[in-house]
């Protein structure tokens, strides 16, 4: 009777050890359910300053590309000024070289006039 009030109380400890470590492992899932949760929401959470980290990237790249096409605009603006002025000034150049080329002529003409004259006077 003995043996077998003491296999019953083994029994019944291996039981109660049984339920005790059943429950750790439950324990043991409730945290692990919660670290596999906190885990993606700091996943979800890290796409989303990832997320955020691009679309500043993709902003400031933007404000660059429209800063960068202003300037562009604006140095082409200042080159057809430019552009323009030197052609004012060629144009200016040109007609005062003419102008003075036909005031060379001339004076060559009146040159050759006065040594024509002088040599008929001479002869």
């Amino acid at each position: 009777a003995k043996q077998e009030d003491s296999a019953d109380d083994a029994e019944k400890e291996l039981k109660s050890k049984m339920a005790s470590e059943q429950e750790a492992v439950k324990g043991h899932r409730a945290k692990l359910a919660t670290k596999e949760e906190d885990a993606a929401d700091k996943n979800w959470s890290l796409e989303g300053e990832v997320g955020n980290k691009e679309q500043q990237n993709i902003k400031d790249l933007e404000a660059n590309l429209s800063d960068t096409k202003e300037s562009s605009e604006r140095a082409q603006a200042e080159l057809k000024e430019q552009v323009s002025e030197e052609k004012g000034v060629a144009h200016e150049l040109r007609a005062h070289l003419s102008a003075r080329a036909r005031s060379a002529k001339e004076a060559v003409a009146e040159l050759e006039a006065s040594l024509k004259k002088q040599e008929q006077e001479a002869s």
